[in-house]
């Protein structure tokens, strides 16, 4: 698997070992057996088989070296110096209220079953598609308006913009129970939404009482992006950008696996009594609490804003670095790059008989990297079943030996180039 770069971070003092630090390295043959032995599921293949893993960036699916050093950094620090939970939490998101859960889907479910009431709208951008199944679970009618060209492919930045003229219209017109916004959108490859959009979607919103939610899970990207792009942001430091950008919605979701060098975790912030309250409730009944020995790392790891930082910003670049790569091989990569993923787009090809299942065999078996099927909305209109998403864990780094895979890789013989 891709091996990462070392981290400055304090908490990063130990050096990983020469075979740890070694890429997997299957030939082609090897792969077209392998392949052959899971019926061509790349999801199947085990992490040993696998060369370049971008099926996911979600630290608790995965078990990297450097991982399991930074989690043990993290106990070691907890144990000789404990801080507040709720101070830490305060101090990153602007909130009064905060239910620390094991995962951010539990965080996601815990919000969708006690703000709206079934058959109640959720107004949002696209979503993941864990997402919108706690929502759909919970009865709730998710109603997707994303910006007009959120899933087009050119370099127009803030692709995770909702439209604001449609959500007028629906709040002058239907009753609204929630609008849920995902920062660095994952249902449209990973791009941001800007302060200024969400800042009026949260004006909106206050005129006819419907509460905002935001997924923080990739909030510290998207506000990086905001400050590449966003010119009112230039400058600003990005802890500052993040509570601004937060300050515009009552509360949030998060997976904490993502941003903030953690292998578990969830967040449920929020500033009413009524919904924590009930939240928490519902979270001693469900079992969704951490223990005291799990909080520990976790406020650790939060209050470490310097390695966050580093890393978010790192992941940026690494992204793009793949995303080039794969440009400059001829694959057909949508435009522009996501904050944490690369999208493929197989119905860019010439071949109409192959799917996106048959192009992540292809990808592999050629290069030795696996990514997922990407969905995209939930309306048919928004569906994207031929699009592939690469993304890029935080703290690996894209080696060189990447470039000279593609380089000699026969991609022709399968279609995979640009028409």
């Amino acid at each position: 698997v891709v091996q990462p770069a070392l981290f400055n971070g304090s908490l990063m003092q130990e050096t990983l070992s020469a075979r740890n630090q070694e890429l997997n390295a299957t030939t082609q043959k090897q792969r077209a057996i392998y392949l052959a032995r899971q019926g061509h599921n790349t999801s199947r293949l085990a992490p040993q088989q696998v060369d370049f893993d971008f099926s996911t960036d979600s630290w608790g699916l995965l078990n990297l070296p450097y991982m399991i050093a930074r989690m043990d950094a993290l106990r070691l620090r907890a144990q000789g110096h404990a801080l507040d939970r709720q101070e830490v939490m305060a101090q990153r998101f602007p909130f009064r209220h905060f239910i620390a859960t094991p995962r951010g889907r539990d965080a996601e479910e815990l919000l969708f079953s006690v703000l709206a009431e079934p058959q109640e709208k959720v107004v949002q951008n696209i979503l993941f598609h864990t997402a919108r199944g706690h929502q759909l679970k919970s009865g709730l009618v998710p109603v997707e308006i994303p910006h007009a060209e959120a899933l087009t492919n050119n370099t127009f930045p803030f692709k995770g913009n909702l439209d604001l003229d449609k959500l007028r219209q629906i709040l002058n017109t239907e009753t609204v129970g929630l609008i849920f916004i995902e920062a660095l959108s994952n249902g449209v490859g990973g791009h941001p939404v800007s302060v200024e959009n969400v800042r009026a979607v949260y004006a909106l919103a206050q005129e006819h009482q419907v509460p905002v939610y935001i997924d923080a899970t990739r909030a510290v990207e998207n506000c990086a992006l905001v400050r590449e792009y966003e010119p009112e942001f230039a400058g600003w430091e990005l802890a500052d950008i993040l509570r601004e950008f937060l300050s515009y919605c009552d509360g949030i979701t998060a997976s904490l696996v993502k941003d903030y060098g953690l292998t578990y975790g969830g967040l449920l912030a929020t500033n009413s009594d009524e919904v924590y309250a009930r939240a928490q409730a519902r979270a001693l009944k469900s079992e969704f609490l951490l223990t005291e020995d799990q909080q520990a790392p976790l406020a650790q790891a939060l209050a470490d804003w310097d390695y966050v930082e580093t890393q978010v910003q790192a992941r940026i670049r690494q992204t793009r670095r793949l995303h080039a790569v794969l440009h400059a091989s001829g694959l057909l990569v949508r435009h522009p790059p996501g904050g944490h993923a690369v999208i493929l787009d197989v119905s860019l090809l010439n071949d109409a008989a192959l799917d996106a299942a048959g192009m992540l065999a292809a990808l592999y078996l050629h290069t030795g990297m696996r990514g997922t099927q990407h969905w995209g909305g939930l309306a048919l209109e928004y569906q994207r079943p031929l699009w592939i998403r690469l993304a890029v864990p935080l703290g690996c780094s894209t080696p060189d030996k990447l470039v000279s895979v593609l380089k000699f890789a026969d991609l022709n013989s399968l279609s995979l180039r640009q028409v």
